[in-house]
């Protein structure tokens, strides 16, 4: 291998790895930004669930609420409010906290496979230019 094709397999590898570079820190500053969501959604479903007693209380009975209208509050509390209030926090928050802990993951594994492409991307470039050096000596 000629120094020419050392330079320019060199600028290739320096391009790449550039690139790399980028792509992995677009990728971890994004896993950053999902790493704050999930804690701030884990402390508002917190705080969500907390509040559980706004839907099931105060207790209506006919004397609190007089009538049939109390038997319809609480049916409708019992039946839609209650239920969907549970709804959100299982299914909504849950369900998102899930995604995002998915996607964690899937960055952490693409972190790793570019910090590992950069590393023999590097020792490749190390090679080139001792092999360069070598043949600069020998000239």
């Amino acid at each position: 291998m000629d120094v020419f094709t050392i330079n320019a397999e060199l600028s290739r590898l320096q391009y790449s790895i550039y690139l790399n570079n980028i792509d992995l820190q677009t990728k971890q500053e994004y896993l950053e930004r999902l790493k704050r969501t999930l804690n701030s959604i884990d402390s508002k479903l917190g705080d969500f669930r907390g509040n559980n007693q706004l839907c099931t209380k105060p207790e209506c009975s006919r004397s609190t609420f007089f009538g049939n209208n109390a038997d319809t509050v609480e049916g409708l509390r019992d039946s839609d409010i209650v239920p969907s209030y549970k709804d959100i926090a299982d299914n909504q928050l849950y369900g998102k906290t899930d995604q995002i802990q998915a996607k964690i993951r899937e960055l952490e594994g693409d972190i790793s496979a570019l910090n590992s492409s950069n590393n023999t991307m590097e020792s490749s470039r190390r090679t080139l230019i001792d092999r360069r050096n070598e043949i600069g000596r020998s000239s």
